[in-house]
């Protein structure tokens, strides 16, 4: 019998074998699953690459710092540093190390606590939200990380709901993160997300809230405002203010059960009060940089952004400084109904705007540019219809206005009746105390003279391009002027006739000086001199004895002219001394009517423009006393009187030989020197007084002649009438002493006849 050994020896040689096949074959099957596997990796990344391509998803890239920070840089007029525009938003990026860690702990708690564990797109916490959700019924948690916030920002529609668009973020956020570190993730997160209150980044939103840096931000602060992410455009407004400090509280409660701080911080926070700052402006001076930037787009198009500009302004920080102080003071403390404001300097010399204040109050809540927009010009546009007047002669310095009622009934409008703002008539007075005293009626009496078109015509060479209606109420300034066009056209008269246009840049640069540009108005005399030398010297009567007197400076020359539209809507005083001119403009955005006996451009905007030019003189150095050109033939203040023969001795003795008059008066002054004393070329003798008057503007010297002419001939039309008279009493007496011989033939007929 064989034994146990010898049958174990014949069959380990088959086990052997046996076991040697069942290796290759597991080696075998390993193999076939790891091609398996590979093949199954190849196909996933090819249909991966595939589907990328299809849904087409592009290469990611995050801005570096400097990048970031591109943008317009604006300097004053001084060359000290202003601010920088961006092309998208308003922002200052920062780097992560000027984040305090506080608000690196607060964005974590409140939108990605698992931020430095995922790889741009967070599984469990894509789970975890899904469950909450489900169980609430309706949305309170989401599973987006920070990383894919950042992709929706920089390069996704946010309005796009669609699968293709989410499918596209878990691709870009993958890609992020597997191409740049977490830190420089969080740091590009932290300068581009939106906090409310046109607030984007980190930084910017702790100066909108708290006027701090992002460096110094505290847990209560921090948690505020990673709490804004959620709904900015709503937690962010000073109205949902306590819905704000509900999920502040939120957010201090998950750092504290995720870990980032300790239980006695999150407490001492959960009780801290925070203190919010109100006077944060996304730029400074904002009213002034924005219309500059829009000046700069215009002359730059679409270089605009392609280059790293330089910006210098006209910009006076000061300046604009004492605008925004007294205008905002001069508001708050007019009549009730005028709540709004706008004020515009310029330079007489070179055009340059030094200030622009659009509005009052904080600009976040009033961004409209009333500077820019136009109001009802009142009497202010006054001085452009006695200009047409001077320059064509309808005004010569003797000139009188017949201020009484009057009705136009020119062309097909309704009859138009202008009435003066005291509700009084003055008879025939100076053309000097008319536009002094801003009579409306003599206003309308010259634009009549002069014509509306002629009016519109020279209000356009002085430097306002808004539209004119030419219809009679224009020469009490029915139009619609912006205070920019109105100071450009003021300044038109400052400097003599010659127009310059307005300047807010002085000059651009590019960083790499690969482009530059100046800035330089190009003068262009539109009017003539003299005329408005004449116009300005009566310019200053408003300011000495006129509607503006609120407005007079001790120490510098100033001419001006009120304005106050109908029922006080809008009110006016723009006034200039040698070299600086300046429009201020009151009233209310509704257009509603502001009654009061003080509601006047005089009473209310001459006393800001006063209040406001004493500051400005303050601190700008005048070297010495300037002051306006005298013209060469000024408009009279008063009329010399002459008597009526010296008046008549020129005129009516040669055509009326049988007139009586003396010698001593035909050798006294000579009439047509004393008549014409204020012109070259003698003035027309009107035989008419009656057309004097319905024309209602006339030389003295012709309405003298001819009042003293009609006083005359009642003179001569009297005596004749005592002359006949006499000689009637006299025929009567002598009737009743004589017998008319017929009356006796008739009689001695009669008798023979009996």
């Amino acid at each position: 019998m064989q034994t146990v050994r010898q049958r174990r020896s014949q069959v380990k040689p088959s086990i052997q074998s046996s076991g040697k096949s069942n290796g290759i074959r597991r080696c075998c099957f390993a193999l076939c699953i790891c091609s398996f596997i590979l093949l199954l990796f190849l196909a996933g990344k090819l249909t991966l690459l595939h589907l990328r391509q299809m849904i087409g998803v592009g290469e990611v890239k995050l801005s570096t710092l400097s990048e970031t920070s591109r943008g317009v840089k604006l300097f004053d007029g001084h060359d000290n540093f202003l601010c920088t525009i961006h092309a998208d938003r308003d922002r200052q990026p920062v780097a992560l190390s000027k984040v305090s860690i506080n608000m690196r702990n607060a964005i974590l708690a409140a939108e990605d606590r698992n931020f430095y564990r995922h790889s741009g797109l967070d599984l469990t916490g894509i789970a975890r939200a899904l469950w909450r959700n489900y169980a609430a019924g309706h949305i309170v948690e989401g599973g987006s990380t920070i990383t894919q916030q950042l992709v929706r920002s920089l390069y996704l529609d946010k309005t796009d709901q669609s699968f293709k668009r989410k499918l596209k973020e878990a691709f870009l956020a993958w890609d992020i993160d597997h191409s740049y570190s977490k830190e420089k993730i969080l740091e590009t997160y932290l300068n581009e997300v939106y906090f409310g209150s046109g607030a984007y980044g980190v930084d910017r939103a702790a100066q909108r809230y708290f006027s701090k840096h992002a460096d110094s931000l505290t847990i209560s602060e921090s948690a505020f405002l990673a709490g804004l992410i959620k709904s900015p455009s709503v937690l962010g407004t000073p109205a949902n203010r306590k819905a704000a400090l509900v999920r502040q509280r939120l957010v201090i409660g998950k750092m504290a059960d995720f870990g980032f701080i300790a239980r006695d911080l999150s407490q001492k926070a959960q009780s801290s009060t925070l203190v919010f700052k109100s006077n944060w402006q996304t730029v400074p001076y904002p009213y002034y940089i924005r219309y500059a930037m829009q000046v700069l787009q215009r002359s730059l198009g679409n270089d605009l952004w392609t280059h790293d500009w330089r910006i210098y302004t006209h910009l006076d920080v000061q300046t604009q400084q004492i605008a925004e102080s007294t205008l905002n003071k001069g508001i708050e403390s007019a009549p009730r109904g005028i709540d709004q404001g706008a004020l515009v300097t310029m330079s007489v010399r070179d055009g340059a705007v030094l200030a622009m204040v659009g509005g009052v109050g904080p600009y976040d809540n009033s961004p409209w540019n009333r500077a820019l927009f136009p109001h009802t010009a009142g009497s202010s546009f006054k001085p452009f219809v006695y200009l047409a007047g001077l320059i064509d002669g309808v005004i010569q310095p003797d000139t009188l206005i017949y201020d009484a009622p009057l009705v136009d009934k020119s062309g097909d409008a309704q009859k138009y009746d202008p009435r003066n703002f005291d509700g009084r008539f003055l008879g025939w007075i100076t053309a000097r105390s008319a536009l002094a005293w801003s009579r409306n009626v003599c206003s309308v009496r010259v634009a009549q003279e002069a014509t509306i078109d002629r009016v519109i015509e020279v209000a356009h060479l002085a430097g306002i391009k808004a539209q004119l209606n030419p219809n009679p109420s224009l020469a009490l300034g029915s139009c619609a002027v912006s205070p920019l066009d109105m100071t450009t056209a003021y300044a038109t008269l400052a400097r003599g006739g010659v127009y310059l246009e307005p300047q807010l840049l002085r000059r651009i640069e590019c960083e790499d000086d690969s482009a530059k540009r100046t800035f330089q108005a190009t003068p262009d005399t539109r009017l003539p001199n003299e005329a408005v030398a004449q116009l300005v010297d009566v310019m200053q009567d408003v300011v000495r004895c006129g509607t503006g007197t609120e407005a007079r400076l001790l120490a510098h020359s100033v001419a001006g002219k009120t304005g106050t539209a109908d029922n006080g809507k809008d009110l006016w005083f723009v006034g200039f001394t040698p070299d600086t001119v300046t429009a201020v403009w009151g009233g209310n955005d509704r257009n509603r009517s502001v009654r009061g006996i003080r509601v006047t451009g005089g009473a209310v905007m001459a006393r800001i423009w006063h209040d406001y030019m004493t500051s400005f003189y303050s601190i700008r150095k005048v070297p010495v006393r300037l002051a306006f050109a005298s013209p060469i033939r000024k408009l009279v203040t008063t009329v010399p009187q002459s008597s009526d023969a010296r008046l008549l001795a020129g005129t009516i003795a040669n055509a009326d030989p049988n007139a009586k008059i003396t010698d001593a008066q035909l050798n006294g002054a000579n009439l047509r020197e004393e008549c014409n004393m204020f012109s070259s070329t003698p003035a027309e003798d009107f035989n008419n007084l009656q057309m004097l008057i319905a024309r209602g503007i006339a030389r003295a010297s012709d309405l003298q002649r001819g009042q003293a002419k009609q006083r005359w001939q009642e003179q001569l039309l009297t005596q004749s009438q005592e002359t006949m008279k006499n000689e009637d009493q006299k025929s009567t007496t002598e009737s009743s002493t004589s017998v008319d011989p017929d009356y006796n033939s008739y009689e001695t007929s009669k008798a023979a006849a009996e």
